[in-house]
């Protein structure tokens, strides 16, 4: 089993998410684990915690890759090597056509093999409606 050092385990998941805004489908999919699961902590449609299972990410993935102007605006980052897992503290910026959100969350990645297996997303999906300004947000982190 590879084991990854605190600062490898940041590098791979900000890979990921670089790969996510630069349209990298092909490196995004390297960089996860093929029982790869992206669990939402909150409640969507009466469903606690809902999962994505590998192929659906698969979908997800190449679908998300394709919005243009994605950005990731990162606050924090931590790693613990024991358990191989990566806490990062972020917020998004997604343009939409009913025009452009910012979502501040924590993603808690965990890695086996060198690949992320597992994410979890903690959130209010209530913020995308909200009036954010990344200064906000990182007057609120800081």
């Amino acid at each position: 089993m590879q084991r990854l050092s605190g600062q490898e385990l940041v590098e791979l998941v900000l890979a990921s998410l670089e790969a996510e805004r630069t349209h990298d489908v092909e490196r995004g999919l390297a960089l996860i684990h093929p029982q790869f699961t992206k669990t939402s902590m909150l409640k969507s449609n009466d469903t606690v915690f809902p999962v994505l299972d590998s192929e659906q990410v698969r979908q997800a993935v190449i679908a998300a890759y394709k919005v243009e102007g994605r950005e990731f605006y990162i606050f924090n980052t931590a790693s613990i090597e024991e358990t191989q897992t990566v806490f990062v503290e972020l917020a998004e910026h997604e343009p939409r056509e009913s025009g452009a959100v910012l979502w501040p969350y924590v993603l808690v990645c965990t890695i086996k093999d060198g690949k992320i297996l597992r994410t979890r997303h903690y959130g209010d999906p209530a913020l995308l409606q909200e009036p954010l300004s990344i200064e906000m947000i990182r007057k609120a982190v800081e």
